[in-house]
């Protein structure tokens, strides 16, 4: 989901809108939001088609797609959708992050990026200094166990570093 782990090369998946020849590379130019109403759910979007013969290339632009059509033209290439799948579990997850929020920005956007938030939760927040009179049910279900000793960021986000 992060913002640095996005697929840069795709392959064509319907061969009415590209071709899907494989000596023809597909790369994402640009996916910008349309004017078309409403907003925020319509992309003008620009892909790069190179051919690998002579690197000679061109730009396919269509407008005002909403993402789901998008996905039905392309879709990452297979070493693309490997570096995509995160190495353990504990790599996923929204943690503070709304699930209504997300869709909004994955919709928008194409994806979300969220680094820090700085909030001093009260001590009678967690569940090692439960308070009587407050109900700790959600809290106590939405609660797991991340092992960090497993996890290795090696930046603010994962994957910054590995960029292809």
């Amino acid at each position: 989901m992060s913002n640095y782990n996005r697929p840069y090369e795709f392959k064509c998946v319907n061969e009415k809108i590209c071709s899907t020849d494989p000596v023809y590379r597909y790369f994402m130019k640009s996916l910008l939001p349309s004017q078309k109403q409403p907003n925020g759910r319509y992309f003008d979007i620009c892909m790069i088609r190179v051919n690998s013969l002579d690197n000679s290339h061109i730009d396919l632009c269509y407008n005002a797609l909403p993402t789901q059509v998008i996905a039905l033209y392309y879709t990452p290439t297979d070493s693309q959708l490997q570096k995509l799948t995160p190495p353990h579990k504990d790599y996923c997850g929204y943690y503070f992050f709304p699930y209504d929020i997300v869709e909004q920005q994955q919709s928008y956007f194409g994806g979300f990026n969220c680094i820090y938030y700085d909030i001093d939760w009260d001590d009678s927040s967690y569940l090692k200094n439960m308070v009587d009179g407050f109900d700790y049910q959600y809290v106590n279900k939405s609660t797991g166990t991340q092992n960090f000793d497993e996890v290795h960021f090696v930046a603010s986000a994962p994957f910054i570093n590995q960029r292809y």
